[in-house]
């Protein structure tokens, strides 16, 4: 993977360009091919959102003995095979919502680690070789993205293991991100009219431990994107997250208002919201979807998925603690992530 940020001229000092390898093509995408497309669009839309002109290129390279030796063993001609062929790579970077374009001369190259699976190279003739688009049909484009960049730390050699990847899944985003969100906006709707608590953050008291760490989140994520660390972002936020649901437990606000503490109550439940915006927006890069899905329950026309995020939602206005309007309006709690269900065994 390579990347170059332009600084030649004024003109052009805030473009951002960056490419995958050019795949052979003598056989079909495989894991490896996704997990370095994956960091690269990971990276260029970070720098989206960062307001860079971002230029990302992937391709084939259809040159090469291997191919033409595939091709002639499936009764083709090199530019037939590799026709098909390219077309499984273009399906597949659909399917993982990857965003692309063009790209100038790269300055920097980067490179993965080693891939196993159950501690074990993969191989045709080992039968353990992992599909990416068999990944992607079962758990959605969101789930394989989350786990190969925060599991797989870039640049080291990592496994995959099926049994852990719904683990994780099902702990990060299903329970501790998606519940939170859940619960959150089900007791807004009960005490507070299903709209954001109007709180001045000048009230807010200065011991509020999820207030300051959320007021330090943006930057060590950006430090972490911008050296390839997607791991140490994950992390990040995943803590931050965690920290908001002892936060509520902590606070009960059910309690309080049945003690009829009105203000505390608000003043609990802003906090959780806005940790909750915070969470999701660091982690769009990765998991955009689910973003997506967050910040429109929380009231925002937001689509993660366009080219236009820079602008929308910038980076310098969203990745910092209090933007969330108070007033504005809720939408209907909704699982952000379906649980993931473990392989029904081959009979």
């Amino acid at each position: 993977m390579s990347f170059n940020p332009i600084e030649q001229d004024a003109s052009i000092h805030n473009t951002f360009a960056i490419t995958t390898p050019l795949y052979y093509v003598n056989a079909s995408p495989h894991i490896g091919s996704a997990y370095t497309t994956i960091a690269a669009d990971v990276l260029a839309r970070y720098y989206r959102l960062r307001g860079k002109q971002v230029r990302m290129m992937t391709g084939t390279d259809e040159h090469g003995q291997k191919i033409q030796r595939t091709a002639l063993e499936a009764g083709r001609t090199p530019q037939e095979h590799c026709d098909l062929v390219v077309q499984e790579f273009e399906v597949l970077w659909s399917r993982l919502n990857i965003q692309s374009a063009r790209l100038p001369v790269p300055g920097q190259v980067f490179g993965h680690g080693f891939l196993t699976k159950d501690g074990q190279k993969m191989g045709k003739s080992l039968g353990n070789v992992i599909d990416p688009y068999d990944l992607v049909d079962r758990y959605g484009s969101d789930a394989v993205r989350y786990y190969f960049l925060k599991e797989i730390e870039f640049g080291r050699a990592s496994d995959f293991n099926e049994a852990r990847f719904i683990n994780i899944l099902n702990a990060d985003l299903a329970n501790d991100l998606g519940n939170l969100l859940n619960r959150t906006l089900k007791m807004v709707q009960k005490y507070c009219q299903g709209q954001v608590p109007r709180i001045p953050l000048s009230q807010v008291s200065a011991t509020n431990r999820l207030q300051s760490l959320g007021e330090t989140l943006g930057k060590s994520v950006a430090d972490a994107y911008e050296n390839l660390a997607f791991s140490q972002a994950c992390e990040a936020v995943l803590g931050f997250v965690q920290a908001g649901n002892k936060f509520i437990d902590e606070q009960a606000p059910w309690s309080l208002y049945k003690q009829g503490n009105q203000t505390a109550v608000e003043h609990v439940l802003y906090t959780i919201l806005e940790s909750v915006r915070l969470s999701a927006y660091l982690l769009s890069p990765i998991i955009p979807k689910v973003s997506s899905a967050v910040y429109q329950q929380l009231g925002f026309l937001t689509d993660f998925n366009t080219l236009e995020v820079g602008t929308l939602v910038p980076y310098h206005l969203h990745a910092t603690w209090g933007i969330l309007p108070g007033g504005q309006i809720l939408g209907e709690p909704q699982p952000v992530f379906q649980r993931l269900d473990p392989p029904v065994p081959s009979q």
